[in-house]
């Protein structure tokens, strides 16, 4: 068996503890539990993807100057982050940006049962996965701008999604049928 000696802020390790406690356990198998936990989530994968998008060049980034001007912050998408943005209506488009706005404006203390991971962290930037209701975002800040290089979407999210336009589809079909039966009405009026 491998040995791995981490070192972690005294106030973590407490709380590990008291955790390894609560499971009537010690400290090292609370930790592995709760790797092998993280390890089964799409957390890592989301991270995984978004870590291998960081690597585009800059001048292959696409600028969305309307929210420049809207938020005065400048944010960039990767091209397939870009996709994945444009895949939602634009009610939801503006409901995941502010969201992000938001955390990006909190102060540390005032974040509460959110996940942020710091995946790679240099002076000049960092790259950070942070999870929402609707799913995980992967994006980079630095002094300059924001960089969106994932957005994941949660099955949960998914399926409300799939749902919304299952009934847009569902009302374009009835307005059809509606619309159908006036010009029949119609056609019946004149004869």
């Amino acid at each position: 068996m491998a040995t791995l000696t981490i070192e972690i802020p005294d106030d973590l390790y407490d709380e590990l503890k008291e955790t390894a406690t609560e499971l009537k356990s010690n400290p090292s198998d609370a930790l592995i539990l709760a790797y092998n936990h993280f390890m089964q989530t799409e957390v890592v994968d989301n991270a995984v993807e978004g870590m291998e998008r960081s690597a585009i060049s800059d001048e292959n980034l696409i600028s969305f100057p309307e929210l420049k001007e809207e938020v005065d912050i400048d944010i960039n998408f990767h091209p397939l982050a870009m996709e994945e943005l444009e895949s939602l209506d634009e009610e939801d488009q503006i409901e995941l940006i502010g969201q992000l706005i938001e955390r990006l404006s909190q102060d540390d203390e005032d974040l509460t049962d959110d996940v942020d991971l710091v995946l790679n962290e240099t002076e000049a930037a960092t790259v950070l996965l942070s999870s929402f209701d609707f799913g995980d975002i992967v994006y980079r800040v630095n002094d300059e701008f924001i960089t969106i290089y994932h957005i994941a979407l949660s099955d949960a999210f998914d399926e409300e999604f799939e749902m919304d336009e299952e009934l847009d589809d569902e009302f374009e079909e009835i307005d059809e049928l509606d619309g159908e039966l006036e010009f029949e009405e119609d056609e019946e009026d004149k004869h």
